[in-house]
């Protein structure tokens, strides 16, 4: 089947098309960032909240008031991860297309001078990368968004084992009036829970995209 000339897609179109991609795949990674720290924002007022009960001169579920610290903490950890998944994801979409467009400029039909050429000359007026300077500095914005989550990842990792000690330390009290087996139980299941959300994570269990593959899975 024949195809007209003016049906045909220029290299040209493709590069805008590919550049478009780019750009909102950028604008809505700080889109989806904004939406999970509304979600911890969340997390830490309520877990703010429930330490302020830890303080009280009279405290009568101490053990219960942990044990939800420790649900809060599996929850925004979980949340942390989707953060840092999200972040690597977007970027390595990006990169995608930024790898596309760098393709398509290298070709001489479109003849654009090297320099103009994506990923070429990335030289700012000035580079400086003290933090007590207003200067560019040579960081990566995507790679810090993932930062933050991994950041937060590791803060309620810790708050989740502070708080569960605190709470084997209080089941194992002699003075403790808590129902042993609901208890064992929560204990248990928080354990559980915490190594199945790691171990899947890790092993890219959670939301694999079969569309990426890796650069040594492309070459075979």
């Amino acid at each position: 089947m024949c195809t007209k000339k003016e049906d045909q897609v220029s290299l040209k179109e493709i590069r805008e098309t590919f550049y478009k991609l780019r750009d909102f795949e950028i604008s809505n990674l700080w889109q989806r960032s904004i939406f999970l720290s509304a979600l911890l924002v969340l997390f830490f007022s309520s877990y703010g909240f429930l330490v302020s009960k830890l303080f009280e001169k009279e405290i009568e579920n101490a053990l219960v008031i942990h044990e939800l610290c420790c649900a809060i903490a599996l929850l925004a950890i979980v949340f942390s991860i989707i953060w840092i998944m999200m972040a690597k994801s977007s970027k390595a979409w990006y990169e995608v297309y930024e790898r596309r467009i760098l393709d398509i400029e290298q070709e001489e039909d479109l003849n654009i001078p090297l320099k103009y050429q994506m990923g070429e000359d990335c030289t700012p007026w000035s580079l400086d990368s003290n933090l007590l300077t207003t200067k560019p500095g040579r960081y990566s914005v995507s790679k810090l968004n993932t930062l933050i989550g991994i950041i937060l990842m590791i803060t309620w990792i810790m708050i989740l084992i502070m708080h569960y000690i605190a709470a084997i330390y209080l089941f194992g009290s002699p003075n403790s009036k808590a129902n042993c087996v609901i208890h064992t139980i929560v204990l248990v299941l928080l354990v559980v829970f915490f190594l199945v959300i790691l171990i899947t994570a890790a092993l890219n269990g959670w939301a694999k995209s079969k569309s990426l593959s890796s650069p040594e899975e492309s070459k075979k």
